[in-house]
């Protein structure tokens, strides 16, 4: 299918959404939101502080298995609780901002729990069941695709991204499913965020420098954690709008019109040199 074909196809107000998640999806860049809420350059300053990364890297993976863990016996979220996730992540930037560095292994496990629980509120209203292990796995994957660029174009973005990521979902569900054992459901997750925990990392990483940066100081711990969440929230928003799309077109015309979005963007960005 052509994407001229695709785009004939899908409504006005679906490209529209289509659209808005390739800008979402393609861009996730945790140090241009700080950058935005700060009101000056950021990038350069997390660069100052290597060591950062290589100590927040020990920690990031347990972290995950452990929130992941306990996300996967209770990602059922009803309407409502959006905003208490967002306090108590406020809550838990604030301790981390208190105590430091030394709080990040407390700390992580928390607000990463309250960021999977944000997300699964995401897949809901964009029509997906938080209790089925399918998208409880897709929730966790989120954490991976929204952990930095992956690659200009939607053929070694997003969708490669994602591909990676489903061999992953697809190996723990099938062992699962042999085992038929539904008790296994915190394991089949865990094991996708062990795959997703190097690409998490470094968002944490850029969190944690950023903590310690003086440009960055008035913000506080709270605001900080609360743009982390946010964060994420805004690649799920994006991942289930084109899941969304694709049980309702199928996957090949919503992956047309989005591969030439990318076409469309690399001509922008060539023209622009």
């Amino acid at each position: 299918m052509t994407p001229q074909e695709a785009g004939a196809l899908l409504s006005p107000t679906h490209r529209g959404a289509l659209r808005a998640a390739y800008r979402i999806l393609e861009q996730p860049d945790f140090a241009a939101r700080l950058s935005e809420a700060a009101g000056r350059p950021v990038n350069q300053l997390l660069k100052l502080s290597p060591g950062v990364e290589r100590r927040v890297m020990r920690t990031v993976e347990r972290a995950l298995r452990q929130a992941a863990g306990a996300a996967a016996r209770s990602l059922e979220p009803t309407g409502g609780r959006g905003n208490a996730s967002l306090a108590l992540a406020g809550a838990s930037g604030a301790i981390s901002g208190f105590f430091g560095p030394a709080a990040l292994a407390l700390e992580l496990p928390v607000t990463t729990t309250l960021i999977l629980r944000a997300i699964a509120e995401v897949a809901r209203r964009h029509g997906e069941d938080p209790s089925r292990l399918e998208t409880r796995m897709e929730c966790v994957a989120v954490l991976g695709l929204a952990g930095g660029r992956w690659g200009a174009g939607a053929d070694v973005g997003y969708f490669a991204a994602r591909a990676a990521l489903a061999r992953f979902v697809a190996n723990a569900g099938g062992a699962l499913i042999e085992r038929g054992a539904a008790s296994a459901t915190a394991p089949a997750v865990s094991r996708v965020a062990g795959a997703v925990a190097p690409r998490f990392g470094v968002v944490v990483s850029e969190r944690a420098a950023a903590s310690a940066l003086p440009v960055l100081g008035a913000l506080g711990g709270a605001t900080l954690n609360l743009l982390f969440v946010r964060h994420f929230e805004r690649a799920a928003h994006g991942h289930f709008t084109v899941r969304r799309l694709e049980r309702l077109y199928g996957p090949e015309l919503v992956h047309a019109f989005y591969r030439d979005l990318g076409t469309v963007a690399a001509r922008s960005k060539a023209l622009t040199r």
